[in-house]
């Protein structure tokens, strides 16, 4: 008997394990393809990558989920077109857009165990979440996306501003994060964020019926 539960249990984390790869190539993918929709405004495109980056870390756990995006950059820095203008190679993680690449890992990590901590809190599991867990994941998402709006202006600014005055990065960081926030925020919480949370919601019901929690 002992036998046999142990067996059930090893095809069950074997089944887990492989739904895990899957799903990080998923969120891969999702981020990939967000790339391809690409509105320049300004310097910096918009594009749809957030969405792939913030259901990566609703649906996945915390580890699996920042591996989702390393790999998505691993495949950027090998050389595949899969930045936003159908760009790869390493001098696009070394651009002025690199900030915001290389915060895809940390925010989609951060909205992990954001996501995770909320629901343990509740007694709630991911394909049960409701109008009003929908809103405080959102008001998450916030939180999550932080570190990107943070570190990619930060580099940008410092692209663009040809000069070692401490007070003049300074103006100009603050400048261009209030500006970037204003340009970007709206879209990527209404938008990329609130469907992530939606189509999480509904890929943990699918997976939820096959016997499958991640």
């Amino acid at each position: 008997m002992i036998h046999i539960l142990s067996t059930v249990y090893s095809i069950h984390v074997i089944e887990r394990s492989h739904i895990l790869r899957v799903m990080v190539l998923f969120c891969v993918t999702l981020t990939s393809l967000g790339a391809l929709i690409s509105i320049k405004v300004g310097p910096i495109p918009y594009t749809l990558q957030n969405f792939g980056v913030i259901l990566s870390g609703l649906i996945l756990p915390p580890k699996y989920a920042l591996a989702s995006q390393l790999l998505y950059l691993a495949l950027i820095g090998v050389g595949l077109p899969v930045a936003a203008g159908l760009r790869g190679g390493l001098h696009v993680l070394l651009g002025y857009t690199a900030g915001f690449l290389w915060s895809f890992p940390i925010t989609s990590y951060i909205m992990s165990k954001l996501c995770r901590f909320y629901l343990n809190s509740r007694g709630l599991r991911l394909d049960l979440i409701k109008g009003f867990d929908v809103i405080v994941i959102l008001i998450l998402s916030l939180i999550a996306i932080t570190p990107l709006y943070a570190l990619g202006t930060l580099v940008y600014t410092l692209y663009v501003v040809n000069s070692t005055n401490t007070w003049l990065l300074v103006n100009s960081y603050v400048k261009h994060l209030i500006i970037l926030t204003v340009m970007f925020l709206p879209q990527d919480l209404f938008m990329d964020h609130l469907i992530a949370i939606i189509i999480s919601r509904e890929l943990a019901k699918v997976l939820r019926y096959r016997g499958i929690v991640l």
